[in-house]
């Protein structure tokens, strides 16, 4: 799997790469919603795992444009937002697979990250989408 990662904080990316990659999927990393960007513009990715905020920008700008060039690339958001916001993103973001709270374990991270995309790179149709508190 191919694993587009967008989070300002670099050593929180570390720890969630070289979890994915442990379990055999290749990770990109993003540190500026503009790069990420630039990265779904040539890249193909399976999964997008993002923070709401980013630096000065906005993580959910850029799964918004994932969704616009790369309509079969699945997205899970990690944040500590109000559950109500969470649910609404939910609506608003179709490729929206996950919520993880910031704190949640990195090995958390991972399963919901497998789950929400098959072995062919398809997303996951989850029926019960779901949303972990910090």
């Amino acid at each position: 799997m191919r694993v587009l990662l967008l989070n300002s904080d670099p050593e929180t990316s570390t720890r969630w790469a070289e979890a994915l990659v442990a379990r055999g999927h290749e990770t990109f990393t993003a540190y500026l919603p503009e790069d990420a960007m630039e990265m779904l513009r040539n890249e193909t990715f399976d999964l997008m795992i993002f923070d709401i905020l980013v630096g000065d920008g906005s993580g959910l700008g850029v799964a918004l444009l994932a969704e616009f060039h790369q309509p079969n690339c699945a997205t899970m958001l990690v944040s500590n937002f109000d559950p109500e916001f969470q649910q609404e993103l939910f609506s608003r973001l179709s490729s929206l697979k996950a919520v993880l709270g910031r704190g949640s374990p990195v090995e958390d991270l991972v399963t919901f990250a497998e789950s929400c995309v098959d072995d062919a790179g398809r997303k996951q149709a989850m029926p019960n989408r779901a949303s972990l508190p910090a």
